[in-house]
């Protein structure tokens, strides 16, 4: 129902704010489905103007009787509604004398209020109504030692309205007003869209050219039908179902498959990182070792190319001497060598070609060279011929003959060593065979003798330098045929 804004002649409400329009109503809706009923607190005694108590009871009445939509105090509205209206303007029939017959319930208010109603209706008169909204408004006007009953009927009255209506009481004018407006619009949408609706059907009923209902035999045949449909779609459904279960069967095993695929994989990746470190560690290893290998080769390659014959018998030149182990062979007027060096010398030279000799196991036909270190000999099966000096110009027949008879013995022999390399070279087809750069002619070596007496110093130093190149040059043959040191020449060397 609606409760329209209680007004009655007893309720004498002072303005507690501004002015407000006179005349106007206050409809309020009452929303059934929140069946939220509003709490009256026990603070709750009577409106603020009209309470016959304390002041304290007032202020909590005041503060406690607000709307429960915005909040605003309801009785100060009230009053200053009610202190604009003119007496003549308040709806109400019954006056201020018959305040005692009043009823005192709300049941007996409604009673009343339904009487006379009814009363209007038949004596089509303005009389009448408002009855409901007086009592209300009367009883709110308490005591203090009526607070109590009051207070329950109050909490009643919010209840009932809250079950009926849909809304949560108490509420303003305000509100109430902005409520009403919005349930209008929303009736006006629904009437025109029932409208809409029996246009809609009016439409379909002169589009259908018969009415007439088909026989009941085509009808069963069409539930027979439909039944038969519905059979074959459930067989169906019930098919794709199964499928779909046997679908699921078959991606649970594929997802565990893919897991111990996945599973597999991260190990398989694991042992691969585990393994690709260790093959980097190897190569690192193998680096290395690659790098001693190279370092070894290439010191195997320095010595493969280097000889024990050209370290231990090094010959080479000082001006105009030949040098064997830096001894110096031969003499110069300017430039005297000691006879110690010299036979150093020929030491060497006599060692070095009875290692090759002996070494090729080639034996000399007429002579046989004797090393002995500083005082090397020469013999030719009768006479030992000595290659040291001094030798005395003096005696030529004496020391000095020996001396040269033995150096020429010493070119014979090297002769022969030439010749063995040429014929071995002609015997392995070599190109180019071994040839000495300064030939030998009995005891002329390039054209130079190679005798001390009876020569000049000059030449005699000259020839000995011829001598050492061709003794170089056998060296450098032997070493090219037989680098390897035999155990007897080693032995010799070692000596």
């Amino acid at each position: 129902f609606v409760l329209r804004g209680a007004r009655h002649p007893r309720l004498r409400r002072s303005r507690a704010s501004g002015p407000r329009r006179s005349g106007e109503e206050t409809p309020v809706r009452f929303h059934s489905a929140s069946r939220v009923a509003p709490v009256v607190d026990e603070r709750i005694v009577a409106p603020a103007s009209q309470f016959r108590g304390s002041t304290s009871s007032k202020a909590r009445w005041d503060a406690s009787m607000r709307c429960m939509a915005c909040h605003s105090s309801i009785w100060s509205q009230e009053e200053e509604r009610a202190s604009d209206e003119a007496p003549s303007k308040r709806v109400g029939h019954v006056d201020e004398g018959e305040g005692d017959a009043w009823p005192r319930t709300l049941a007996e208010a409604m009673r009343l209020d339904a009487s006379w109603k009814e009363k209007k209706d038949v004596e089509g008169s303005e009389a009448g109504g408002g009855i409901l909204e007086a009592c209300l408004a009367r009883l709110l006007e308490v005591s203090e030692e009526e607070s109590e009953e009051k207070r329950k009927v109050l909490n009643d009255v919010f209840q009932r309205a809250s079950e009926e209506a849909q809304l949560n009481f108490p509420i303003c004018i305000a509100c109430a007003n902005e409520k009403e407006l919005e349930l209008d619009r929303s009736i006006v949408d629904a009437e025109l869209e029932a409208e809409m609706y029996r246009a809609s059907i009016r439409l379909l009923d002169q589009e259908r050219p018969n009415n007439e209902e088909k026989p009941t035999e085509e009808l069963e045949e069409e539930l027979r039908r439909s039944i038969v449909k519905e059979e074959q779609h459930q067989n169906e459904l019930k098919r794709v179902e199964d499928e779909i279960d046997e679908v699921n069967a078959h991606l649970k095993d594929l997802n565990a498959q893919v897991q111990d695929t996945e599973r597999a994989e991260e190990s398989y990746w694991r042992e691969f990182n585990s393994y690709k470190m260790q093959l980097h560690f190897h190569l690192e290893d193998k680096d290395a070792l690659m790098h001693r290998l190279e370092i070894a080769s290439a010191q195997l390659k320095l010595l493969q190319r280097s000889n024990v014959y050209n370290d231990v018998f090094y010959i080479w030149y000082e001006g105009p001497f030949g040098t064997i182990n830096g001894c110096r062979m031969g003499s110069m007027p300017n430039d005297r060598v000691e006879w110690e060096e010299i036979n150093a010398g020929w030491g060497q030279c006599v060692f070095l070609l009875h290692i090759m000799a002996r070494t090729c196991q080639l034996g000399f036909s007429r002579h046989k060279l004797l090393p002995m270190g500083s005082f090397p000999r020469i013999n030719d099966g009768k006479v030992t011929y000595e290659l040291f000096g001094p030798v005395s110009l003096l005696n030529p027949f004496g020391g000095a003959s020996k001396y040269d008879k033995g150096a020429a013995a010493f070119l014979s022999c090297l002769q022969e060593f030439a010749d063995f390399a040429f014929a071995k070279d002609k015997a392995a087809d070599q190109d180019v065979p071994f040839r000495l750069p300064f030939p030998i002619e009995g005891e002329r070596i390039g054209g130079r003798s190679i005798r001390y007496s009876f020569n000049r110093e000059e030449k005699w130093t000259a020839a000995l330098k011829l001598l050492l190149a061709n003794l170089k040059v056998s060296l450098a043959w032997f070493i090219k045929n037989f680098g390897e040191v035999d155990p007897v020449g080693d032995n010799l060397l070692r000596s």
